[in-house]
């Protein structure tokens, strides 16, 4: 049942996703800019939940470079993700840099929180020791 919820909600995050680039290509083009990187990050999340965790990093870094919201939200999900692959594939120190770029925002976000813990345990480690 579980293994079943999981898959739907995979596959409604596809469709919302394909909805949601239908719909970017009618925005001016200031919309794109600002919302572009929104989109990315969703992408780059959806990926990383079904393990394509190499397809991820342009998404992320894209988004990253883009990035034009006035709310640094989204930015540090985009450094926490971007960090948690790099632990994956065993960049430890590129990682490390990237948890530190999310704690700096200093937003109060949970995002902050997570980086904080992923400093002294890294992403993986913490994952399987749940």
């Amino acid at each position: 049942e579980i293994r079943s919820r999981e898959k739907l909600y995979k596959l409604n995050a596809k469709n919302l996703i394909e909805v949601l680039d239908k719909m970017h290509e009618l925005l001016t083009k200031r919309q794109k800019d600002w919302y572009g990187p929104y989109l990315n990050y969703e992408k780059a999340l959806l990926l990383f939940h079904e393990n394509k965790f190499l397809e991820t990093l342009p998404l992320i870094d894209n988004a990253i470079e883009n990035y034009s919201g006035e709310l640094d939200i989204i930015l540090g999900n985009l450094f926490l993700l971007k960090a948690k692959v790099l632990d994956m594939q065993g960049e430890r120190r590129t990682a490390v840099k990237y948890y530190k770029n999310c704690i700096d925002l200093d937003n109060f976000s949970y995002a902050i929180k997570q980086s904080k813990q992923y400093l002294s345990t890294p992403y993986l480690e913490n994952e399987t020791s749940k």
